[in-house]
């Protein structure tokens, strides 16, 4: 019959409550792993998925200013370049009246 002393119970106690702890704190950081991994592949679809978002915004914002900011720029740059042809004239029509 094995019979154990008051010490030897309590040293097999914390040895048996040591081993359950750190079997716990195993089981813990195993879960937390598995956790952050699951959020980990989560989050990376929705970045992937805000990136995609991203650029058909950008494509659409420079086909807009191709179609129809490149017409206005090209109008106003004709028409500040005719400005000073424009004025010349009107102030050769001014002379000639006078």
């Amino acid at each position: 019959m094995l019979l154990l002393t008051a010490l030897e119970t309590i040293g097999l106690v914390r040895d048996l409550v040591l081993i359950a702890v750190l079997l716990l704190l195993a089981l813990v950081l195993s879960v937390g792993m598995i956790l952050s991994l699951l959020f980990y592949r989560r989050v990376t679809e929705t970045l992937r998925k805000s990136e995609r978002t991203l650029d058909r915004i950008e494509s659409v914002s420079s086909q807009i200013s191709e179609d129809i900011l490149g017409p206005i720029t090209t109008a106003k740059k004709t028409v500040f370049g005719i400005r000073p042809l424009i004025s010349m004239l009107l102030r050769t029509g001014d002379d000639r009246s006078k």
